[in-house]
């Protein structure tokens, strides 16, 4: 009580000395009632070999990027710290919105300290920070963990399964998987090919397809996998295969006016309409409603991919995340779906894009998203992998995932693999090795 009762004096003689300033200067201070941790970093690491006090090297803090999940109140790495790194002794600087006091619980009692940048903090264990409004009426607190490896885990790498001859030199590409079976739809000469794989990308054979009309070659943009079946847009018609050979036409009801296939959730197809919308079918194609949108903005016209992943803080949810370019930039687009117990109907909205926001998602060619072992991660031309933290707000440079040279064009299968076919014919399997 007696150090609770010295702070409170300390804040009283702050409040004067700020008051006789204000009459003084005749300046305003703005206090705030809101608080929030906005930023986390780690100072310096020292890793050693497991169970001695031999030192392996000391690691850079700032480059194991911590999350900060508002949603949950929680403050994690995103990837695991070395293993043997030692987290008994870490200081940290965190920064909290409009200036809150940060404090760190102890260990041993239900005390408060004042968090300082300099003084190195246990995290063997979680560790309550709490931050207290500027007013001092609101306080909000976080769990801070951090994961290290216990073993020598294996590391993801790309590895090349084959160069094809049939894969080269396509004026467009689309490598797609249905459970492990792979499919690659391109252009060659003004025709569309597939060809698929059905051992794991080391021999392809070229299909040829019992459709009485060719495949026009926007196909390539049209294509989504729905419950084990290739569905296309083929000047305007549905079309549906389960081995890219034999197809049937999904007699769709009305003139839903479907402009391009570009994603699923676990129960619905999405597609761009003709007027601008969005459209969504729940029973293969057949029937097509009108998809909820937010607010107006600039739907993507090029380079559009999608992706979901499980959307943590509702039961039976997914997340579906669309992204693409309007011309001038990148746009993303969001949709929380919910396929368990009553639909609530979400809608789609646009991330907004915000001129501080440092690290939007880069205007991408041949755009690529997948998820991958919790990973949301794009990819364009080059060999640069970009990943979101935040469910498609910021995006940045992963080198875990880096491309090889002349591959573009990634699908991950239902073992959860990436897979990516280069300019070159060449076929590479990407997973933990």
């Amino acid at each position: 009580m007696r150090k609770f009762f010295r702070v409170f004096c300390w804040l009283a003689i702050v409040f004067v000395f700020l008051a006789s300033c204000k009459k003084k200067d005749d300046a305003t201070v703005t206090l705030y009632n809101d608080a929030a941790i906005t930023g986390f970093t780690l100072g310096t690491l020292t890793q050693y070999t497991p169970g001695t006090s031999n030192v392996v090297a000391t690691l850079t803090g700032s480059n194991y990027i911590m999350v900060i999940d508002q949603v949950e109140s929680k403050v994690y790495n995103r990837d695991s710290l070395p293993i043997g790194t030692s987290v008994s002794g870490i200081t940290c600087t965190v920064t909290s919105l409009n200036n809150g006091a940060i404090y760190v619980k102890n260990t041993t009692d239900d005390q408060f300290l004042l968090h300082s940048s300099s003084t190195a903090i246990d995290f063997s264990q979680p560790r309550i920070f709490r931050i207290v409004s500027s007013d001092g009426s609101y306080t909000r607190d976080y769990t801070v963990s951090l994961n290290v490896k216990k073993t020598a885990y294996k590391t993801f790498a790309w590895k090349q399964k084959a160069e094809v001859d049939a894969l080269k030199n396509f004026t467009k590409l689309r490598l797609i998987a249905v459970g492990v079976k792979l499919y690659a739809f391109g252009v060659k000469d003004g025709t569309v090919v597939i060809n698929k794989s059905d051992d794991e990308g080391v021999t392809w054979n070229t299909l040829t397809t019992d459709l009485t009309t060719p495949l026009t070659t926007t196909v390539c943009e049209n294509i989504v996998v729905k419950d084990g079946k290739i569905l296309v847009l083929n000047n305007g018609k549905l079309l549906s295969t389960t081995d890219g050979e034999h197809w049937q036409e999904v007699s769709v009801v009305g003139t839903p006016g479907l402009k391009q296939l570009f994603g699923t959730s676990t129960k619905e197809i999405f597609a761009l309409s003709d007027d601008g919308g969005i459209k969504a079918s729940t029973d293969g194609g057949v029937n097509w409603t009108t998809e909820k949108i937010a607010a107006s903005a600039s739907l993507p016209s090029a380079g559009i991919a999608c992706t979901r992943f499980v959307y943590a803080p509702a039961d039976s949810t997914d997340y579906v995340l669309m992204a693409g370019n309007n011309g001038t930039r990148s746009v993303v687009w969001r949709k929380i779906s919910k396929y368990g117990g009553i639909n609530k109907g979400g809608q789609w909205v646009c991330l907004a894009y915000e001129t501080t926001n440092k690290n939007p998602l880069p205007l991408l060619t041949r755009l690529s998203m997948v998820c991958h072992s919790g990973n949301v991660l794009a990819f364009g031309p080059g060999t640069t992998a970009y990943q979101t933290v935040d469910q498609g707000i910021t995006w940045s440079a992963n080198a875990t995932y880096k491309l090889p040279t002349e591959a573009y064009c990634v699908a991950t299968d239902s073992r959860v693999r990436l897979w990516a076919i280069g300019t070159n014919g060449k076929v590479y399997l990407g997973t933990y090795y």
